[in-house]
């Protein structure tokens, strides 16, 4: 795996692309058109229960003593529950377009909701999706590449700590986010304020990453390396990637792009997404369908993945 300079790799990706958002609001907005077919993975949602009760909301917890907070949180049982459970829980219809807040009738997108079992259900992490289905969803595609042993994986360059950048000097001790030092630089005199003055903080990956190209796809800016879609068949490929976050490795960033060089497939985990969209052949989606690891629905060209897209349960 290396650091890929040349972008134009890409450029077969781009031009399957919608390039006016205003107009297409279809998942070919981030996933190329012409594929033989589609599969979307549901990214896993959580339920949390507390035995014996139900799980107040955060703003019940707010309310208590510290210790009667401490006492209700410690009690809490987290576990992974699939889409499908979830819209029987609230009596609804799970399929290939499903929303969370339709499904959950939650009053926002990936609002938690509070289920008439008493549970609490919080969907699908955006942007990322768990090593080990990732790794499931690549050891089915390899076989459907006539090239597993070279590809590509872009991932999102928005992270705030995969890039290095030019930040104020009163941030370099970590920890702000990129909103707070943008807000900070504003709030600063650059001039008047020698706190105010601007210093290279790197990020994970090299600093001549950093500053070197990036892929650019309409609304979204990539890092791109040359990978072997094979390391992405382990579940602990997130300990060999060159974005390994050095300390947490469990929540290194899922790549948001990942093909193989022939260009027979591609997975997509958009970070506004609480689901990845795979498309490949007829052969590959089914698959998919079958794998029992994911949560998949097979999903039409051009299908609308917005927050207004589940019109079966409204």
């Amino acid at each position: 795996m290396h650091w890929q300079s040349d972008v134009a790799v890409a450029d077969w990706i781009a031009a399957r692309l919608s390039d006016d958002w205003t107009q297409d609001h279809s998942m070919h907005m981030v996933v190329p058109r012409d594929f033989e077919a589609y599969a979307r993975i549901f990214h896993p949602a959580t339920r949390r229960t507390l035995p014996g009760g139900v799980v107040p909301s955060a703003d019940d917890i707010a309310r208590m003593s510290d210790d009667d907070s401490r006492r209700v949180i410690a009690q809490f049982v987290d576990s992974r529950v699939s889409w499908e459970k979830t819209a029987e829980a609230f009596g609804t219809t799970m399929h290939a377009l499903a929303q969370w807040h339709a499904l959950t009738a939650a009053a926002e997108p990936y609002q938690d909701a509070l289920g008439p079992d008493g549970a609490e259900y919080t969907g699908g992490e955006q942007g990322f999706l768990e090593p080990e289905l990732l790794a499931a969803i690549v050891q089915t595609a390899v076989e459907h590449t006539s090239t597993p042993r070279s590809g590509f994986a872009a991932v999102w360059a928005g992270w705030g700590d995969l890039v290095g950048s030019l930040r104020p000097i009163d941030s370099a001790s970590g920890g702000e986010t990129p909103h707070a030092s943008f807000l900070s630089r504003i709030r600063k005199s650059m001039m008047n304020n020698p706190y105010g003055k601007e210093v290279w903080q790197p990020g994970i990956v090299a600093d001549d990453v950093s500053r070197g190209p990036r892929l650019e796809l309409p609304g979204r800016e990539y890092v791109l390396f040359s990978a072997s879609p094979g390391v992405f068949a382990y579940p602990t490929w997130q300990e060999s990637v060159l974005w390994q976050d050095p300390h947490h490795t469990s929540r290194t960033h899922s790549p948001a792009l990942l093909w193989p060089a022939d260009e027979a497939w591609i997975v997509v985990s958009e970070i506004d997404w609480d689901s990845t969209v795979v498309g490949g052949s007829a052969e590959l989606i089914a698959a998919l369908l079958a794998d029992e690891r994911l949560e998949a629905w097979e999903l039409p060209a051009g299908a609308l993945l917005t927050a207004d897209a589940d019109t079966i349960n409204g």
